[in-house]
């Protein structure tokens, strides 16, 4: 008789278990289970600057328009002031031809008000550096005029979100030394402009001021 009874109580717990462990199973998976978030693949170049991204320079806007792009900045309040656009053309996979299209837009543009002719004798990319190299002549009525010329070259190539530093010259000079009004500020041929610099001073000078 205690044989028979101990074998009903082993069934019934068998069964109970049975029946419970599905239950703890769903409420583990619905609660327990921590969800995961699929991780994104590791961006490369291309897609940081996917191909449908229109590439940017810096032109000189009209002040009697009264309308400046967002991220102008002011060369001389009022009279000088550069905004960025954009060029007309493809984006491609060489970050070198990328700068090129976007510079030699710059040169072209109708609103420049400084003279001359350059062109584009070289572009090379290498490890986050851009280096332009240009060939030809400028002008300008003033040095503030080339001091906004130098500039507008400038923020055009770190437009290129990849680039870090940037070294510019015309005939081998370095284009920081245009407009400048004394020996001291001369830099050397292979001066690398850097970000952070070209950063500080758009937020130095952002247009209209915040």
């Amino acid at each position: 008789m205690t044989t028979s009874i101990h074998k009903r109580l082993m069934l019934h717990i068998a069964l109970s278990a049975i029946l419970i462990l599905p239950a703890i199973a769903c409420n583990l998976t619905e609660s327990d289970t921590p969800t995961r978030t699929p991780i994104p693949p590791t961006p490369t170049e291309s897609t940081e600057l996917p191909n449908a991204m229109p590439l940017a320079y810096y032109y000189f806007v009209p002040v009697a328009s009264g309308t400046y792009p967002a991220g102008s900045v002011s060369i001389l309040p009022d009279q000088l002031i550069l905004g960025p656009t954009f060029a007309e053309l493809t984006r491609t996979d060489d970050i070198a031809s990328n700068i090129r299209g976007a510079v030699q837009a710059a040169l072209d543009d109708a609103r420049n008000i400084w003279t001359g002719e350059m062109t584009i004798g070289e572009v090379r990319f290498e490890n986050g550096a851009a280096y332009v190299v240009l060939e030809g002549e400028i002008r300008g009525t003033g040095d503030v005029v080339l001091i906004a010329a130098r500039m507008q070259l400038l923020l055009t190539v770190f437009a290129e979100s990849v680039v870090q530093s940037a070294v510019i010259t015309l005939n081998g000079e370095n284009i920081g030394n245009w407009g400048i009004s004394h020996s001291s500020e001369a830099k050397p041929a292979d001066y690398a402009y850097t970000r952070s610099e070209i950063e500080a001073f758009m937020s130095a000078n952002a247009y209209p001021p915040n």
